[in-house]
């Protein structure tokens, strides 16, 4: 009878080593240019296959993988990450052995006309402070490419006063309309439609000096919920700040309704606004209807 047959072994048959060699492992981070995630993916290979591997920033475990290409895009960023950011990953083979790498990523989100602005609505150039008929805060983060190819800020707004409180999306950027293309601000009513609550044009399509800070000037309308007309007039738009975040103190919201304008900022608005002789004689154009708007400044997807 052979040894194979026995249920013991043969004096002197080698017994297998178990696997101890690790996976080998490498990582890459590619950052966003604008508020999104961080693609990482990884490259793990060992004779005896890969069980999973695990990613990770800090200690915080981001994602498991278990088929290659291994990768994951579930880490987001905005303006609050730029700077350095360190990912690792940890492969591990089929017998528990697990290899480790790291890499690091920068992070450098400038999105479009980025910041947290004062605005306001009125219709006497002569007695701006007396004719205010709605103000408050718009706060611009994000940014995406219109139907039109126009590359436009997002973000949201809040209006303070008078009441009642108004908040919803709030959009800047080129917007053309009737073979012209005007520096467009547009706030939208939160609600299912998000028909317009506020257009505004900037009157030289460009930010002006306002006292020492970046704004827009221009005329501008309010809308009913049922798109007519509420009121017709002009508005300023101050930058008071180019970090939308700041001073906000819900992680990961964007609230315009948690700004407050300085004293300081909201008269550096009031008190430098210039209503040109041209725009006051400037004829009001028709303005689109709801189906056209939204392909005006909607994204392409």
């Amino acid at each position: 009878m052979t040894c194979s047959l026995l249920l013991t072994a043969c004096p002197g048959t080698p017994t297998p080593d178990a696997d101890k060699t690790p996976p080998a492992v490498s990582l890459n981070a590619v950052a966003p240019t604008a508020p999104g995630a961080v693609t990482l993916s990884a490259t793990a290979t060992d004779a005896g296959g890969i069980d999973r591997v695990e990613f990770y920033q800090g200690a915080t475990l981001i994602a498991t993988d278990t088929t290659a290409p291994y990768s994951t895009d579930q880490f987001t960023v905005d303006q609050r990450n730029n700077g350095s950011l360190a990912f690792s990953v940890r492969a591990y083979d089929k017998a528990g052995n697990v290899s480790t790498a790291t890499t690091s990523t920068t992070v450098a989100i400038n999105t479009l006309y980025q910041g947290q602005y004062y605005w306001a609505l009125f219709t006497d150039p002569n007695n701006i402070e007396g004719s205010i008929r709605a103000e408050g805060v718009a706060l611009y983060a994000d940014q995406y490419v219109s139907q039109q190819g126009n590359l436009m800020a997002d973000g949201a707004y809040f209006k303070g006063q008078p009441a009642p409180e108004q908040s919803g999306e709030a959009i800047l950027g080129p917007v053309a309309f009737e073979g012209q293309t005007f520096l467009s601000t547009l706030f939208l009513y939160d609600t299912a439609e998000a028909p317009l609550y506020f257009w505004g044009e900037d009157a030289d399509g460009t930010f002006s000096d306002l006292g020492g800070q970046q704004g827009l000037v221009g005329d501008a309308a309010l809308f009913n919920l049922d798109g007519s007309v509420a009121v017709e007039g002009y508005f300023v738009m101050l930058r008071m700040t180019s970090n939308p975040y700041e001073g906000l103190s819900t992680a990961g919201q964007l609230s315009a309704g948690q700004v407050k304008p300085s004293a300081a900022m909201r008269q550096a608005a009031l008190t430098n606004v210039r209503i040109t002789p041209a725009l006051r004689a400037q004829t009001r154009r028709s303005l689109p209807d709801q189906a056209t708007l939204a392909k005006l400044v909607r994204g392409r997807h």
